[in-house]
């Protein structure tokens, strides 16, 4: 009986095999309608899933067999004290195969020390994704033809991201592959990876956060509860380029974004919009959607509270939209600055004569008072309190009547 805990189980032959075999059934379903007739999976999920859960079930309902299972542990007996050995023990009575997913790195191997089925590793904290990896694998193939001699950068959350400890695990065995790893000093991959690397002689780069961080993140993630107008603009992006301005270093981020077009990916970014029209345009060119963070409405406050005019940054803003980016204002409420509904009616005049319908809303918090302590500042804007969330509904709602396409962002 084989289980699958850790990609490294597989050998690059059998993973080939693989991800062959997954190819046919895209090309012919119906020869693999029914392989899987009378058979039964089961899917413990521990912790909360979409793709990875219903994809499982997906499949082997498309292969001619059944699911049951559970998709939280409150809704298991582990809600009342049940160890996941008791649990896979009963369960695999009841199935041929389990799909476990857990936050506990480690729980799907004692799985399967108890189990009398095969158990699949859907997911266990921050330590690997085996099916994922597959996933990624076919996807490599498909799109290159082949799975080596290919550079791979992975950015965000190394270091608790299973999804990136087991794509390194499996890629690192084929030939003429290379690692780009970057993110923030604190969230890395974890050591015992790259000293494998090193020790396997693959070369790997680390890129981290010495001058600033850019994440990506994920549209669903950030925009699935956004007003459906606002969405026209947001629904098609694959990714988002934020951290601190990427107008600081216009080089990295017109390459990301550039290698990003080349590769279909969709973009948005975020930025202040303060810099020369020249270099403004070039910067955005390759870029899908723009967030302008827009501080005030009047540029004499604009010069109060910044230190600079938003002359140049509305001129950008109308470069965006004279070109025919997709752009959304987004404005930071702060309390005795911008927060009546008078604000709300001249940012909506200002915002008309440029037009612009989208708008992001976002609540002032006073977290950034400490980076101007740092350095022994007084921050213009600070305040104390913070905006209430019936009072930004209200704003809201005054530029929605206004015929604004308005998000809060939490």
């Amino acid at each position: 009986m084989e289980h699958l805990i850790d990609i490294l189980q597989l050998s690059t032959q059998e993973i080939d095999e693989m991800v062959a075999t997954a190819n046919d059934i895209i090309a012919n379903p119906e020869a693999y309608a029914h392989k899987c007739d009378g058979k039964i999976l089961a899917t413990l999920f521990f912790e909360p899933s979409t793709r990875t859960r219903l994809s499982f079930e997906s499949a082997m309902l498309g292969l001619g067999g059944k699911v049951l299972g559970f998709s939280s542990a409150s809704s298991s007996s582990a809600a009342k004290g049940e160890s996941v050995s008791d649990t896979v023990r009963t369960v695999s009575c009841y199935s041929d195969i389990i799909a476990m997913r857990h936050p506990k790195e480690g729980a799907p191997l004692v799985a399967s020390m108890h189990s009398e089925v095969p158990v699949i590793n859907a997911g266990d904290g921050g330590h690997n994704h085996p099916t994922q990896t597959l996933t990624d694998l076919l996807t490599i193939r498909t799109a290159r033809g082949e799975l080596g001699h290919v550079t791979i950068g992975m950015c965000g959350d190394l270091k608790f991201g299973r999804t990136v400890h087991s794509l390194i695990g499996a890629m690192s065995r084929y030939p003429g592959v290379e690692f780009v790893l970057i993110s923030p000093p604190e969230l890395r991959v974890p050591a015992y990876i790259t000293q494998k690397l090193a020790d396997d002689g693959i070369n790997q780069k680390s890129l981290l956060a010495g001058i600033n961080y850019y994440e990506f993140r994920s549209r669903e993630a950030d925009f699935g509860n956004a007003p459906k107008g606002l969405m026209y603009g947001l629904q098609c992006l694959d990714s988002w380029l934020y951290g601190g301005d990427p107008l600081m270093q216009p080089e990295a981020a017109t390459a990301v974004l550039k290698k990003c077009k080349e590769h279909g990916i969709r973009t948005a970014i975020e930025t202040t919009a303060f810099a020369k029209p020249l270099a403004f345009s070039r910067f955005i060119a390759n870029a899908d959607m723009i967030i302008i963070d827009l501080k005030h409405y009047s540029e004499k406050k604009y010069v109060q509270f910044t230190g600079v005019s938003n002359h140049s940054i509305l001129e950008n803003l109308d470069f965006a939209v004279a070109i025919g980016k997709k752009v959304a204002v987004r404005i930071t409420i702060t309390p005795g600055i911008n927060d009546t509904l008078i604000d709300a009616r001249r940012y909506a005049h200002l915002l008309s004569e440029h037009h612009i319908r989208h708008v992001i809303l976002l609540s002032y918090s006073n977290l950034g008072i400490i980076k101007y302590e740092k350095y022994t500042q007084s921050p213009a804007l600070a305040r104390e309190q913070t905006f209430s969330g019936q009072d930004m509904e209200n704003y809201a709602n005054m530029l929605r009547g206004l015929g604004f396409d308005v998000q809060i962002e939490q």
